[in-house]
C-alpha cells in the first residue's frame, strides 16, 4: 500500500512539474512575440546538456535559425523566458535609449566569492543605476576623442610586447 502511495505521489509531482513548465511556455505566446516551440524540460537550449557544445554556439545556432523573424524573438532557457535580440539597431535601442527598463539582466554574480563580477555588466538594481550614472559622463564623445591617442599608444605597446613574447624575446620594458 505504501509503495502505491509513493508511486502516486511521485506521478502527481511529475505531472505538476510538467504542467508548470507548460504554463511557463505560454509566456511569449501571450505577448504575441515570435518564438520557437520549446521542448520540455530544456526549452530551446537542449544542447547545453551536451558537454562538447559551448553555450555561445547554441545561441549562434538560434540566432541563425531565427534572424528572419525580425528584431527579436522569445526563447526559453529551461523554464525561464529570455528575449533574444536579433538586430543591432534594436540592441542599440535597448542598451542606450531604453536602458532603464532593462536593469536586471538575470546574470548571476557573487561579489563576495568573485570580486571581478561586481562590474556594470553583472550588477543589478540600484547599484547598477548608481555605477552607470557615475560612468556615463566619462564616455562622452569629447572625452573619448581626448583619450584616443593614449588608447592607440597603449595598444601599440601591447602589440609590440605580445610580438616580442611570441618570438621569444623577453627583455621588453613597459615604460
Amino acid at each position: 500500500m505504501w509503495l502505491f502511495l509513493v508511486a502516486l505521489s511521485l506521478a502527481l509531482g511529475l505531472l505538476w512539474v510538467y504542467q508548470h513548465f507548460q504554463q511557463r511556455y505560454q509566456f511569449w505566446a501571450k505577448l504575441d512575440v515570435p518564438h520557437p516551440e520549446p521542448a520540455f524540460p530544456v526549452g530551446n537550449v537542449g544542447d547545453t546538456l551536451k558537454p562538447t557544445i559551448h553555450f555561445a554556439y547554441i545561441i549562434d545556432r538560434l540566432y541563425r535559425e531565427l534572424k528572419h523573424h525580425g528584431d527579436y524573438v522569445g526563447i526559453y532557457f529551461f523554464r525561464d523566458p529570455v528575449l533574444l535580440v536579433l538586430s543591432p539597431d534594436f540592441a542599440r535601442t535597448i542598451l542606450v535609449k531604453d536602458f532603464n527598463y532593462f536593469v536586471d539582466r538575470g546574470v548571476y554574480s557573487n561579489e563576495a566569492v568573485d570580486p571581478l563580477s561586481a562590474n556594470l555588466f553583472f550588477m543589478e538594481g540600484n547599484r547598477w543605476r548608481q555605477l552607470r550614472a557615475k560612468l556615463t559622463p566619462t564616455f562622452t564623445s569629447g572625452k573619448l576623442k581626448a583619450m584616443f591617442h593614449t588608447i592607440v599608444d597603449v595598444g601599440m605597446r601591447l602589440d609590440r610586447y605580445l610580438a616580442d613574447r611570441c618570438t621569444g624575446q623577453q627583455h621588453y620594458e613597459w615604460i
